[in-house]
């Protein structure tokens, strides 16, 4: 077995996709270390709460972010396949559950605290970290070829989570 460190990173780049190098600063990384988090804060939330229909699409969810920031590495050159890239029928099932959550949800008068039971601060998070991931990826979009399924799915995923955090808070 190799070792996880290659030390190819110590001067600050790393390699990129297409075999060259890259500031660890550069947008595009800063994009993808952002998806990555939004990944971790989402495991983190389900590692809170036990499994529930209206949180498994979160699962899948971690899955299209994997699939996106493979998209984003590829700036827009990507030969993938339709399952291997986000596309608009990915939002609109974010959208599904949105609008199932909300069935079950009192409307919505005032603004809410973040917070509530461990799972929903969670979900909270995630949902800052998403809104951030979003503000990187339309930066680099404003630069590079970056999918606007890609920024349709990352907005209406911060909506997703808002409503599963209330939904969670609501059913404790």
């Amino acid at each position: 077995m190799t070792a996880i460190y290659t030390r190819g990173g110590d001067s600050g780049s790393t390699s990129t996709p297409g075999g060259g190098k890259t500031s660890k600063a550069d947008l595009r990384l800063e994009a993808l270390g952002t998806i990555d988090e939004l990944g971790a804060a989402i495991g983190l939330a389900l590692s809170l709460t036990s499994p529930s229909e209206h949180l498994r699409i979160l699962q899948t969810v971690q899955e299209k972010l994997i699939v996106l920031g493979a998209e984003i590495a590829a700036d827009g050159v990507s030969g993938a396949p339709p399952d291997r890239r986000i596309v608009d029928d990915d939002t609109v099932e974010l959208e599904q559950a949105i609008d199932s959550c909300e069935a079950r949800l009192p409307k919505l008068r005032d603004f809410i605290l973040a917070g509530g039971v461990p799972a929903a601060a969670a979900l909270h998070v995630a949902r800052t970290v998403c809104r951030r991931a979003e503000r990187r990826v339309v930066d680099l979009h404003g630069q590079s070829q970056v999918s606007l399924s890609i920024l349709k799915y990352l907005n209406r995923l911060s909506d997703l989570l808002f409503v599963l955090a209330r939904l969670v808070n609501e059913e404790a």
